[in-house]
């Protein structure tokens, strides 16, 4: 197979992105097409892996391969649907043959299953026999969050039942803690006895076999993860192994290549952001969003590459929206610059340089001459308020100015170089949350001793201080 070094050589970028408003499918297929030269050898792709979200995306995929090879008859590559989270796909099933797992249960039995135990837990709790529909009703919910925590493998269940007495919560919340019983407890011991696994479960264990082998034996041909944002720990774990293999590609939709360190960390801490799941993708995977190039054989003209930013800007966090027009004047500015600069590649021996004491405007030129496949990274470093250590003392700052603000006490006391505080979330959820009835911090150390809370945390007694 001949192969475009661009995509498959040494030292190729393993992660890419088709920017929004582009036809994934058709732009993954032309360029892949070009790469090995699809019209003139039929087979280049034929022992190829591309994973696509779902089984509609493979069909297209494979159309959308035909039309890029000119409309002549090829081998296509083995499409599979990696069933994503935005899809009701069954999980892929090629996988399952490298493993030796128990059949997944069906969703009708998962559902009738999960309502009979809901029966029994109220026929033991109560004698109490609920309606079908109830315990339906019930049963429905309780397999949304099963597969919740499937999707998260951080999950852990086992301080569940010690919840309620630890946080001192209502009596209802230690009957509800009970309940959960049903899918911590009587629900695993149930898939044990009949022998199956849960969808989810076997989904992550069938793409953790699939990556311990293509790890043991890499696979000569190339294998691609397109159209998924990673949102599912098993798809995390196959681009995880992809990234390892000799011919591994990941290529990720509409990733904004643009955005600021600033207000990528806005995003990150925005769980409903389009962006946000991306960017925790690219986290898990060791890989700096500013290292994802576009896709290669995308060209967008001006217009479309301002319509693109516009979108971007309108999705922007509240907190990255006061100073719009401050944006959109440094846009201006660092567009010119980068233009500048990239004429200079026009004419042999010529140089240039930018120099500026806005290590900002540095980055923002950095990003747009990589549009060009041209590298100028900043020679300025990272800027001390972006280090932790800057940070620190930033917060500090501003924690001097008002020590009572309970925001910032609480950011300073979380912040990953402060001295670890004992019962921090009781202290903020009982005594900082609410109306703020306090001035300065003697006066907040003052209402904490007038609270009638007080018992319970005998740490903040009369003669303890806040420090």
């Amino acid at each position: 197979m001949a192969n475009d070094p661009a995509l498959f050589g040494v030292g190729a970028p393993k992660v890419w992105s088709i920017p929004p408003g582009e036809n994934f499918l058709k732009a993954l297929a032309v360029e892949l097409a070009r790469a090995v030269d699809l019209p003139n050898t039929p087979d280049a792709l034929a022992d190829a892996t591309i994973y696509v979200p779902n089984r509609r995306s493979a069909r297209e995929l494979s159309a959308a391969l035909f039309l890029a090879a000119n409309e002549t008859p090829i081998l296509s590559p083995d499409i599979r649907a990696m069933g994503d989270l935005e899809s009701d796909e069954a999980p892929p099933v090629a996988e399952f043959s490298v493993t030796d797992l128990p059949p997944a249960l069906a969703p009708a039995t998962r559902l009738g299953t999960l309502a009979s135990l809901v029966q029994a837990y109220y026929r033991e709790s109560s004698g109490m026999d609920v309606p079908p529909s109830s315990a339906l009703a019930a049963a429905n919910e309780l397999a949304r969050l099963l597969d919740q925590a499937h999707l998260s493998p951080e999950a852990d269940w086992s301080g569940l039942p010690d919840l309620a007495k630890d946080a001192d919560l209502a009596q209802h919340w230690a009957n509800s803690a009970r309940f959960l019983e049903i899918i911590t407890d009587a629900w695993p011991e149930w898939l044990k006895e009949q022998g199956v696994t849960d969808p989810l479960r076997r989904r992550l264990l069938a793409a953790e076999a699939t990556a311990q082998a293509w790890l043991a034996h890499p696979p000569e041909a190339p294998v691609i993860i397109a159209g998924s944002t990673g949102a599912t720990p098993a798809g995390r774990v196959l681009m995880n192994a992809a990234l390892q293999l000799p011919m591994g590609l990941i290529v990720l939709p509409g990733l904004d290549l643009a955005s600021s360190e600033d207000q990528r960390l806005a995003i990150r801490s925005e769980i409903g952001h389009p962006q946000n799941t991306l960017l925790n993708t690219l986290d898990a995977l060791g890989v700096a969003p500013d290292d994802v190039p576009e896709w290669p054989g995308i060209e967008v003209g001006p217009k479309r590459h301002a319509r693109r930013r516009m979108i971007m800007e309108a999705l922007a966090p509240a907190d990255a929206t006061a100073d719009w027009r401050d944006t959109l004047d440094q846009l201006a500015e660092a567009s010119a610059i980068a233009l500048m600069l990239r004429e200079t590649l026009e004419e042999k021996g010529r140089t240039a340089a930018l120099i500026t004491p806005d290590a900002g405007l540095a980055r923002r030129v950095s990003a747009l001459l990589k549009r060009w496949n041209t590298s100028v990274p900043p020679s300025a470093g990272i800027p001390v308020g972006r280090t932790a250590a800057g940070s620190f003392v930033g917060l500090c700052a501003k924690w001097a100015v008002d020590p009572g603000d309970p925001v910032l006490i609480v950011a300073v006391l979380t912040h990953e170089l402060a001295a670890p505080v004992d019962d921090l979330a009781d202290f903020e959820l009982h005594f900082l949350r609410g109306p703020r009835r306090w001035k300065s911090l003697q006066e907040l150390v003052e209402s904490i001793r007038t609270r009638d809370m007080i018992e319970p945390y005998p740490q903040f007694g009369p003669d303890d201080q806040i420090r």
